[in-house]
């Protein structure tokens, strides 16, 4: 089921699925994925009953050109009814879509995650208030990015906010956040691992503290968390102030089953990392988005992790009238100093610029540009770059300037302090062999000599694009005009593709093969 904005639904508009009415739970789990894409709009779920309406989930804007899993546990003592809202952003194709809507009488797996909207999701607050942005500072939560949405707050001079009992299972985990920090350096926000049967007690895990004369914002960050398996662990977010007048905030907290990527570094196979676009006046009219496969314009085919069309990468792309349009990609906070390396791959054609730059986070001064115009054909392009003199404390952003037919794409970014050696990138192990009578490409159109039954068809990636059959690459020159054999079975038609005969018996083959299997 999805919304779209078009000519009859617009900015702000509307749209509801609500459920038969539910008994009372104490706990069971609502379960669903959705797909939000496009500048604004909200996604809600809402719990109603005979005396209220309780969101207990919400998303507000872009959140990538791909599905994502939601969840949430509902505790409820009156027959209820559950609504999915949708509310349409000013971005002019934008949609939201939901699938796989699923209950469970049991509670929500990973209780750790919280956006903090209707509850602290069994976290235990010492010293930690929820709090609208309405009156207060930040004066706005991350999760909904409004003045009602609510996050976590130090309420008193130094609090603890706990994490509930859970059972690690894996023996490395990525802790992501959102934080808000305004005060000077006696300001402080921690990480900390705290082992419950041990002697080892804690151990702090990251740290942040206040800038003076530096305007708070909600920054992204993460934390590794490793070397907790077979459980008996909490984590806890530890807050320091020394007056009223400075804030410690947290929000949308994730934990992922997965080690977490070096600070500032993004092969955007899962999502955005840490980064995120910033929005107007730095940008204007479009936004950077995750894609895989071909675009619609001009971009990549395939990306530079995978080298394939399942590869995720980014890439500029808006809907506007304007003649010059511009996306703003900015880092967390980085901390690589006096000496860091910074490398990308880019990926551009048409008329555009591509800048990477550095901004000191306590004066926001910009320095160090990397300037790259368009055209650059159809290729991906790395950069590396070693910088010196870095300050302590600073971010990177990639600003994509285009001409709205022209097309700007970024991935692998990794960021490593002092000198530049190149980042692993995984690719399948190759041998050379010598060629042979038998080794076949499929480029000249034929089957190079191999019997064909009948039901093998030697084809290009165009006529998968139109078929929506097949590859729409082949793996020889990875594009659309590469030739490869797929496998089309008619009725009467025999399903070999034989080899000519091999003599085994003075020496031993390697018998070596590309394949693609879907359905």
């Amino acid at each position: 089921m999805y919304i779209v904005a078009d000519k009859d639904l617009t900015y702000g508009n509307k749209a509801h699925l609500v459920s038969l009415k539910q008994e009372p739970t104490e706990k069971r789990c609502f379960s669903f994925w959705y797909h939000m894409f496009g500048q604004g709009g909200t996604l809600n779920i809402i719990i109603r009953t005979d005396t209220q309406n309780s969101t207990i989930w919400r998303k507000s804007n872009s959140q990538g050109n791909a599905w994502k899993s939601g969840m949430r546990t509902i505790r409820s003592e009156d027959p209820y009814s559950i609504i999915i809202e949708g509310i349409l952003g000013s971005f002019k194709g934008h949609v939201i879509a939901i699938d796989d809507i699923e209950i469970y009488e049991e509670e929500c797996p990973h209780p750790v995650a919280c956006d903090f909207e209707a509850d602290f999701c069994e976290w235990k607050p010492q010293n930690w208030i929820l709090q609208t942005g309405q009156n207060h500072i930040p004066s706005r939560d991350h999760t909904t990015d409004t003045r009602t949405g609510k996050y976590a707050v130090l309420s008193e001079s130094n609090g603890r906010l706990i994490s509930p009992d859970y059972n690690y299972t894996r023996n490395d985990y990525c802790l992501n956040f959102w934080y808000f920090i305004e005060g000077d350096r006696g300001t402080k926000l921690q990480i900390i691992k705290s082992q419950l049967t041990s002697e080892s007690g804690e151990k702090v895990l990251w740290t942040q503290v206040g800038e003076p004369d530096v305007k708070g914002q909600w920054e992204h960050s993460k934390a590794s968390i490793t070397g907790i398996s077979n459980g008996n662990y909490n984590i806890v977010i530890f807050g320091c102030k020394k007056n009223e007048s400075t804030v410690v905030a947290v929000d949308d907290i994730a934990m992922e089953d997965e080690v977490c990527s070096p600070y500032g570094s993004c092969n955007f196979e899962r999502d955005f990392c840490t980064w995120r676009n910033l929005r107007y006046p730095y940008s204007i009219g479009i936004e950077w988005s995750r894609s895989s496969g071909p675009t619609t314009t001009q971009g990549p085919s395939v990306d530079v992790t995978t080298g394939s069309v399942e590869g995720w990468y980014v890439y500029v792309t808006g809907n506007t009238e304007l003649v010059w349009e511009r996306a703003v990609l900015e880092s967390e906070i980085l901390h690589y100093a006096p000496t860091a390396c910074f490398t990308f791959w880019y990926h551009m054609n048409g008329l555009g610029l591509l800048k990477m730059v550095l901004v000191n986070h306590t004066d926001s001064k910009i320095y160090n540009e990397v300037n790259i115009f368009g055209n650059q054909d159809d290729n991906w392009y790395q950069v590396k770059r070693l910088v010196k003199d870095l300050p302590p404390i600073y971010k990177v952003r990639f600003i994509g300037t285009r001409e709205r037919t022209s097309e700007i794409a970024l991935d692998e970014i990794f960021i490593q302090p002092d000198s530049c050696t190149d980042p692993t990138v995984p690719t399948s192990p190759l041998t050379d062999f010598p060629l042979s009578a038998w080794d076949c490409d499929f480029e000249n159109g034929d089957s190079c000599g191999w019997i064909n039954g009948g039901a093998w068809v030697v084809q290009d990636g165009r006529k998968a694009l139109i078929s929506e059959l097949g590859p729409t690459l082949d793996h020889t020159r990875k594009d659309v005009l590469g030739r490869y054999a797929y496998y089309k079975p008619l009725n009467g038609s025999g399903h070999d593709l034989i080899s000519m005969e091999i003599d085994t018996s003075n020496q031993e083959y390697c018998f070596q093969f590309w394949y693609y299997l879907h359905s």
